[in-house]
């Protein structure tokens, strides 16, 4: 089953119009010190002393927020509360209102970057606060401004807490901003509000899997960049793009589609350009994440794994800035994401390493992301944990990894319900269904599959193929892996004509131009089901289907992309092509299957896979042997049993007897057609000891006791 990923890796919001620099906010927040001591001070000139305070805020809030430091934003809420007590509702009620916003703004970007929901409700009483003064039909341009700053708290909340209902309120506000920010009067402010409705619906979008709510959010970002451009506003210009390339690169992943990803990697690489890590260190930081989420995306679209190695650069140049101590949040953030990336590397390179840094990444980011302070993100990352402990298990074999995979999938779905978040409840169903499907192919235990089967029955009832095709296509690929299984374990053809089904309908939603790394995984699961389907009738024409599909996988899988998935299918052509020469009397299957596995074993060496590299090298010897036997060819068997030998110093009789007792039973049937062949009793004694040994681990075996009749019988025609 294929891992997912590309739905839960998340962007980072790039400060919007960070109109100040580090060099020019310091000396101001200095002066402005130094008046709070001396003539204007409190004692002396309370109102000058409470404007200078809201002027200290704003300018701790500035550079708080450019150079993601909470003390700074800290510093600011306490200097704007200090104004307060002085400009009362009573006395200034414009003054006070306007503080009120300004504390909400600070309050807001505090809790923003500590990730701390009462610090972003606190900035909604303070924005209620000042609508109490600020109305529409007395003081529209403040009121408008402070319904976009109370949306942008309200967005803030949802993306925190995976709130639906706040991110609709948000979209709300926003709106009743833009009856007064009108690109005609207020062109810039119609910009800034229409960026910050795209933030919001972006999120609605993600948080319910809808393409609607992300075409809206890239029509609300063009709409911005009508008025920021790059030579005017470089840096609202720059956010604008970034923003637009989240809507786009999440649509792209909905849909399955890569044009979109590959212009919102370029739309990032040239925000790059005006957010340097120099100037702009938590802007830069945001970059470098989403631009990692891009390439992440991609990569696991297309199967290319220098995309997914870029990823990696990117996430880790965002983590120099991101700290656990000062940004909490996007340090969590970060270290999600590149848990996500590696985890897809090491299933494309078959690299347990890589999957335990992912493990490590994703139990660092829960230690922020908790369950009581962000149970969203929370559940988000205990499904991206439980995604890698599943890798993780596949590759080393071990259930007990899967295990904990399957214990963490139901801990998030306590919080992922259907009701709630239906796409979340869906794609940990799905992963679910994975990890049940993984520790069934493990332990071959059927029940278990019945479970995988369940729960992607389960993810498809919110994944159809009207709403959301790329993610219907995946769960069907997902289903039909497991129903694949599952007739193979029960044989039963019904099961196994069911899953070619089952492919054959996803192929029609994915196709080689647009989905080229699905369409590949999903050819290879065709040639599966069919090859085990063909099992159950002589029938030449499904193993024929059978070899297409594996060499249509074959085009995706590339032995330089996608090492370990190339080198598994070439096994399985090879396997194909044995099973359809032994049906079809051809002898050029033979050839191929061998020249197949063969091109395996490049990639499956003893040193890196042992247990892959015997199970080729047996099956290569089948090959040879059959060959050798058609042909007559006494240079065949032997390679046949130089196969079969290497394949034992792997399987050996004390770690894996059934394993050894096989190959030992294929080196006797070798040894036997060698030996008769050229009438050498030394060879046909081996086989008879060969022959004994197995006997002794399957004494039941008639065709083995037959074969050892044989070789007796040709011992005594030799002697005679």
């Amino acid at each position: 089953m294929s891992p997912e990923h590309t739905t839960a890796l998340q962007r980072s919001a790039v400060p919007f119009s960070l109109a100040f620099s580090r060099r020019a906010l310091l000396p101001a927040i200095v002066g402005y010190r130094a008046l709070l001591v001396g003539d204007w001070s409190r004692l002396k000139d309370p109102a000058n002393w409470a404007i200078t305070q809201d002027d200290l805020g704003s300018a701790l809030c500035a550079l708080g927020e450019l150079t993601g430091d909470p003390r700074r934003l800290q510093e600011a809420v306490a200097a704007h509360r200090s104004a307060l007590e002085v400009r009362t509702k009573e006395t200034a009620p414009a003054e006070w209102a306007m503080t009120q916003g300004e504390l909400g703004l600070a309050l807001e970007r505090l809790g923003r970057l500590v990730g701390e929901r009462h610090k972003l409700e606190e900035a909604v009483t303070a924005y209620h606060r000042a609508l109490e003064v600020f109305t529409l039909e007395d003081m529209p341009t403040d009121w408008a401004a402070t319904q976009n700053n109370l949306s942008n708290t309200l967005r803030s909340i949802g993306d925190i807490v995976g709130d639906a209902n706040c991110l609709k309120e948000a979209v709300e506000a926003y709106r009743n901003a833009l009856q007064v920010r009108t690109r005609q009067n207020m062109p810039n402010d119609w910009a800034t509000t229409q960026n910050n409705l795209g933030n919001a619906l972006s999120s609605l979008g993600n948080l319910a899997g809808d393409p609607t709510y992300l075409e809206k959010a890239a029509a609300a970002y063009r709409c911005a960049l009508e008025i920021f451009t790059w030579r005017d506003t470089p840096s609202d210009w720059a956010t604008a793009q970034n923003n637009l390339a989240g809507a786009l690169a999440s649509l792209g992943e909905l849909e399955g589609s890569p044009a979109p990803l590959r212009e919102a990697v370029d739309a990032y690489c040239s925000a790059l350009e005006v957010y340097t890590r120099e100037d702009a260190p938590v802007a830069w930081a945001n970059l470098q994440n989403n631009l990692g989420t891009m390439l992440s995306s991609l990569g696991e679209l297309t199967g290319d794994s220098a995309r997914l190695e870029d990823a990696v650069v990117a996430y880790r140049s965002a983590l120099e800035v991101y700290t656990q101590e000062k940004m909490p949040a996007d340090w969590a953030t970060a270290q999600y994401n590149l848990a996500g990336v590696l985890t897809s590397l090491a299933e494309l390179a078959d690299q347990p390493a890589l999957v335990e840094e992912a493990v490590a990444a994703y139990r660092s980011a829960l230690e922020v992301r908790t369950r009581e302070q962000m149970p969203s993100d929370w559940a988000t990352t205990q499904n991206g944990l439980a995604n890698a402990l599943s890798s993780l298990g596949r590759l080393l074999r071990e259930p007990s990894r899967i295990q904990e995979a399957v214990a963490v999938l139901r801990a998030a779905l306590e919080v992922r319900t259907r009701e709630e978040t239906p796409a979340d409840w869906a794609t940990t169903q799905n992963s679910l269904g994975n990890a049940l499907g993984s520790l069934a192919n493990l332990d071959e235990d059927p029940k278990v599959l019945e479970e995988a089967i369940a729960a992607y029955h389960n993810a498809l009832k919110v994944r159809t193929r009207e709403e959301m095709p790329a993610k219907w296509g995946e769960t069907r690929n997902n289903l039909g892996i497991a129903l694949s299984l599952l007739g193979k374990y029960a044989k039963d053809p019904k099961l196994l004509e069911e899953a070619v089904a089952v492919f054959r309908s996803v192929l029609e939603v994915w196709n080689r131009h647009d989905n080229l790394a699905d369409w590949g995984r999903t050819q290879g699961g065709l040639g599966d089901a069919l090859l085990s389907l063909a099992t159950f009738a002589d029938n030449p024409k499904l193993l024929e289907e059978a070899v297409a599909a594996y060499r249509a996988a074959l085009e995706v899988k590339t032995q330089r992309r996608m090492p370990a998935a190339w080198a598994s299918t070439q096994n399985d052509l090879g396997i194909a092509l044995a099973t359809l020469s032994a049906v079809a009397a051809d002898p050029k299957c033979l050839d191929g299957a061998v020249t197949a596995f063969r091109s395996a074993l490049e990639v499956r060496t003893r040193e890196q896979m042992p247990e892959e590299w015997a199970a080729t090298r047996k099956n290569l010897g089948v090959a040879l042997q059959r060959l050798g036997d058609l042909q007559g060819n006494p240079k065949r068997l032997e390679e046949a049993v130089a196969a079969f030998r290497s394949a034992l110093e792997v399987y050996t009789r004390d770690d894996v007897p059934g394993e050894w007792a096989m190959t030992q039973k294929n080196l006797v049937m070798a040894l036997k057609s060698l030996g008769s062949f050229r009438k050498d009793s030394t060879i046909l004694a081996e086989a008879r000891a060969a022959a004994l040994m197995a006997l002794e681990i399957a004494p039941d075996e008639g065709k083995l006791k037959d074969t050892l009749k044989q070789v007796d019988a040709a011992i005594a025609k030799i002697g005679a």
